[in-house]
């Protein structure tokens, strides 16, 4: 029997006619409290919820294709993905915070990949540091490169940034 593609087999919270699925704010979670110095959502709401159970049980490649829909939709202005994403963004899961980071494959939010790489989690930082080169304006990357702190992950930084021809980024950073 061969893979379903998630479009298939699911409805996809963002195609056409879908935008029901993700509905206001209904019911709050209390979060755990905050851990090393990041700063928490107190609640969740019922579409981040709902987000998250529906990502659950799929497949890393299908959960990816979702996220990356997800960040599309976030790029478009979309208030509730606004929120969602927000939401993900802060919260005390690493895990939720690599689903947020996912989404910058959609949204081109180089913003999160600079904040993430001072994240507690070293799941989450090494994911950033990958990013940085694809996502980041000139700026951005000057801030990146100043926020690595892991001698490793700013030297792969560097060098991922020479082969994306970003030398100017880089320059700016050594001098």
């Amino acid at each position: 029997m061969g893979m379903v593609h998630p479009k298939q087999s699911r409805k996809s919270f963002f195609g056409p006619g879908n935008r029901h699925v993700l509905t206001p704010p209904r019911n709050s979670e209390t979060l755990a409290p905050p851990t090393r110095g990041i700063v928490v959502s107190q609640t969740r709401s019922a579409a981040t919820e709902q987000l998250l159970q529906y990502v659950e049980p799929l497949s890393y490649r299908a959960r990816f294709a979702h996220m990356v829909e997800v960040g599309r939709a976030f790029a478009q202005g979309d208030a509730q993905v606004h929120q969602v994403l927000g939401e993900l963004h802060v919260s005390a899961d690493a895990y939720h915070r690599l689903l947020a980071l996912m989404s910058v494959f959609g949204s081109r939010h180089g913003a999160w990949v600079v904040e993430g790489l001072s994240d507690p989690s070293r799941s989450v930082r090494r994911r950033a540091s990958r990013l940085v080169a694809q996502f980041c304006s000139e700026e951005q990357i000057v801030t990146a490169l100043e926020t690595i702190v892991e001698k490793r992950i700013l030297c792969r930084t560097l060098a991922a940034l020479v082969r994306g021809r970003k030398r100017a980024a880089v320059d700016a950073f050594l001098d």
